[in-house]
């Protein structure tokens, strides 16, 4: 189901990134751990975080990227699911999430990159 500021279904929801997300996105954006299956060759800082919150439109095709923070049923946050590298003459992007190491094995990624496809087909 797609409201005005996320989607949701399948026990989680997807919505755009808030100030109060910092601190999480500074947690995941700098697990060294999943750096070597992302793009991220050195930490991001703070600061750098909340210049991306502030100024990004959350719009794939003005920012060629769509971050949304991924929660549970209790409106935790235990990931992120980032389109990125979007090219819109041919159609494509790269998709990448990150879930939680105490959330992983319970279908969250999945279940996002499923309200993701929806949301992107439409």
């Amino acid at each position: 189901m797609m409201s005005d500021r996320h989607f949701q279904g399948n026990g989680i929801r997807l919505r755009a990134p808030e100030p109060e997300d910092l601190e999480v996105m500074f947690r995941f954006e700098n697990a060294t751990d999943v750096w070597e299956i992302s793009n991220t060759t050195g930490p991001y800082s703070r600061f750098q975080l909340k210049q991306y919150i502030e100024q990004a439109q959350n719009d794939l095709f003005a920012d060629r990227q769509l971050r949304l923070m991924i929660e549970n049923g209790n409106r935790q946050v235990v990931g992120i699911v980032d389109v990125c590298s979007f090219d819109p003459l041919h159609n494509r992007a790269e998709v990448g999430i990150v879930v939680d190491k105490s959330c992983r094995r319970q279908g969250i990624g999945r279940n996002a990159l499923t309200l993701l496809e929806e949301h992107c087909f439409r």
